[in-house]
């Protein structure tokens, strides 16, 4: 690590404070899980670990999947192997994407942002950047407020170009995880919407036969979620959808940001603002970062003299 702390303005008088301490206690396919004493948190990578979310949208989604293949497939002879290939496919999709969601994470800058502690293009030891003291706290919270990037004592970080905590994804939604974050939603609202058709079609098939009355209950059970969920991301899809078109955050409108001070830009600009170069437009529909190999501070000094973060 450099000890040198390098600036990034002139005009940056105030002495930085020590980063905070953590430990990486292992390192795994490019996973990281670390611990930060001083507040008792663990990280995986850049996220902070909470649990309870993940495990039950993953039981949701497994266990949709496993209602699919043990169940409606007998009670519903005509699905046959092409229709259970193309569910596996959305499945992975809607799955994938949510993991990847929350392992990219929304873009942190660290307390002591624009200094800089690390080489271009070298590990900015981002849990470093965490505010785990008043000094910290002080610090980052004295410097000059800049557009799209802030500072969230839930996150203990700078957040790029925030949208909002989503409780599902138990992190925040910013400019690397927004994508994925869309397509969380959208391949979630075509996966669960056949999965809701074959569980109706299913459920008149037992209504209309005794012998599979023993599939009522899980197939009855698993329409009213698929119902939710279909309203829920099909609600997402299409509030992520208009938000791109306009440039704007669900933040910005929280906040009640003037037209007049949001960046103005075209609709192509909008998506590649979230969905990354139209180069790689092949690339938008899949379950890849957007930003993968630029590094935060690069990210966004990119995009803040492209006016497009």
């Amino acid at each position: 690590m450099n000890n040198d702390w390098q600036m990034q303005s002139d005009t940056m008088n105030a002495p930085c404070p020590e980063m905070s301490h953590y430990d990486t206690v292992c390192h795994c396919c490019g996973l990281d899980y670390s611990k930060v004493p001083i507040i008792k948190a663990k990280f995986l990578n850049n996220w902070e670990i909470s649990l309870l979310f993940p495990i039950l949208v993953s039981f949701i989604i497994l266990s949709s999947y496993t209602v699919f293949e043990v169940i409606l497939t007998k009670v519903i002879p005509w699905l046959d192997w092409k229709y259970q290939l193309l569910m596996t496919i959305l499945m992975l999709l809607f799955i994938i994407s949510y993991y990847v969601g929350i392992l990219e994470g929304p873009g942190y800058l660290p307390f002591y942002y624009p200094y800089k502690m690390h080489e271009d293009g070298e590990d900015p030891h981002e849990l470093g950047g965490l505010v785990t003291t008043q000094e910290q706290f002080d610090f980052v919270k004295s410097q000059i407020p800049m557009q799209r990037i802030k500072y969230f004592k839930t996150a203990r970080r700078i957040v790029i170009r925030p949208d909002h905590f989503c409780l599902w994804f138990a992190t925040f939604i910013g400019k690397r995880n927004h994508k994925l974050f869309f397509l969380f939603n959208f391949w979630g609202f075509i996966y669960i919407s056949l999965f809701f058709g074959f569980e109706v079609y299913g459920l008149y098939k037992i209504i209309n036969d005794s012998q599979l009355m023993k599939y009522f209950v899980p197939v009855i059970i698993y329409i009213f979620l698929a119902f939710y969920f279909v309203i829920m991301t099909g609600h997402f899809t299409i509030d992520v959808f208009y938000h791109l078109c306009k440039n704007v955050t669900t933040f910005e409108l929280m906040q009640k940001t003037p037209p007049q001070r949001r960046y103005k830009v075209s609709y192509s600009e909008g998506f590649i603002e979230v969905f990354g170069p139209v180069e790689k437009w092949y690339l938008w529909l899949l379950p890849i970062p957007a930003f993968y190999g630029i590094d935060d501070y690069t990210l966004v000094s990119t995009s803040m003299s492209s006016k497009m973060l």
